[in-house]
C-alpha cells in the first residue's frame, strides 16, 4: 500500500507556517527514514497524514485514495501510528495493550472475538514477543514495550505505519532489536514512515530518506546518494565525514573537529 502527499500546507497560525509544498511518495513494501532537526514539522507531518490537524491544504492518499474524505474509522484501517513510549494509566498485560488494538474493526458495541485475540497471538510470535504475552505492560523494558506497540498497530491489519522515533530512549542493543523487526515488516509488504534523528539508522536499515528542513523538502531518495557530508551540515549544521565499511556494504557518519577541538560553532539548540 502507498503514501504519497501533495502540496501539503499547514499553519498553526497566519503568522507560522510550519509544512510548505510537502511532495512525496512512498511506494508498497517501503522503509523510509523521515530526517530532520527538531522544530520542523516531522510530528506535524505525521498529525496532517493522520488526519489528526484539520485545516490542510493539499491532498494525502493512502493506496490511491483521498484520505480527505475517510472517517477516522477508515483511516483507521489504512494507516496505523507507532508512538516514541507509551504510560498506560493502568498496568494491563502486554496481551491485553495488544488486543486493543484489534478494536478499530469492531463495531461500537462489539468486543474482540476468537478472531482477534488468534491474530493478537500471531503478531506476538512474529515480533518474537510471545514469551511477554501475560506480563504487565508497565514492568517490561523499553524495548519490549516498543515491540508491544508494533505489535498493537499490526493487529489494526493496515499495511501502512508511521512511526515517531520508535527506538527515542532505547539502548543500543534495544535499538538495534527494534530497528531489525521494523524492517523485517517490509519483507510482509509493510510500508513504514519512520522518524529517526539517526543518519546512521537510515544507512543500516532504511530503503529511502525523506529529509525535511524549515518546513519543506529538503531531499528524497536512497541513504548512500541523499546521505552527504554536506547534506548533514545542511541539515544538522554539524560537520562529518562518511565512512564505508565492508566493501561500501555499510556507511557511517562520523563527526569532525577543527584545530580548537570544536565540530560547531555554537548557536541556539532547537527543542
Amino acid at each position: 500500500m502507498s503514501l504519497k502527499v501533495e502540496h501539503l500546507h499547514f499553519s498553526y497560525d497566519q503568522k507560522r507556517q510550519v509544512l510548505k509544498d510537502i511532495n512525496f511518495e512512498i511506494e508498497d513494501g517501503k522503509l523510509v527514514c523521515l530526517l530532520g532537526p527538531n522544530g520542523v514539522g516531522k510530528s506535524t507531518l505525521f498529525k496532517t497524514i493522520l488526519r489528526l490537524l484539520p485545516g490542510y491544504e493539499g491532498k494525502i492518499y493512502l493506496d490511491g485514495q483521498d484520505t480527505s474524505s475517510l472517517s477516522v474509522k477508515d483511516m483507521a484501517r489504512l494507516v496505523a501510528y507507532i508512538p516514541q513510549s507509551h504510560e498506560p494509566t493502568f498496568n494491563y498485560t502486554v496481551y491485553e495493550m495488544v488486543l486493543m488494538g484489534t478494536t478499530v474493526g469492531l463495531s461500537t458495541f462489539s468486543s474482540p472475538g476468537r478472531r482477534q485475540k488468534e491474530l493478537v497471538d500471531e503478531k506476538l510470535e512474529m515480533l518474537g514477543i510471545t514469551k511477554l504475552r501475560n506480563r504487565g505492560f508497565a514492568q517490561i523494558s523499553g524495548g519490549e514495550r516498543q515491540l508491544a506497540l508494533i505489535a498493537r498497530a499490526l493487529v489494526q491489519e493496515t499495511k501502512v505505519l508511521i512511526m515517531d522515533e520508535p527506538t527515542a530512549n532505547l539502548d543500543y542493543g534495544n535499538t538495534i532489536r527494534v530497528l531489525e523487526q521494523i524492517k523485517g515488516l517490509t519483507g510482509s509488504g509493510y510500508t513504514i514512515l519512520q522518524a529517526t534523528h539517526q543518519p546512521d539508522q537510515a544507512f543500516l536499515f532504511a530503503d529511502e530518506v525523506l529529509a525535511i528542513s524549515q518546513g519543506t523538502v529538503l531531499a528524497k531518495g536512497n541513504p548512500k546518494d541523499v546521505i552527504t557530508p554536506s547534506f548533514v551540515d545542511t541539515l544538522y549544521q554539524v560537520k562529518v565525514d562518511i565512512q564505508s565499511l565492508y566493501n561500501d556494504e555499510i556507511r557511517v557518519c562520523v563527526p569532525t573537529f577543527g584545530k580548537n577541538g570544536r565540530n560547531t560553532q555554537g548557536g541556539d539548540v532547537g527543542i
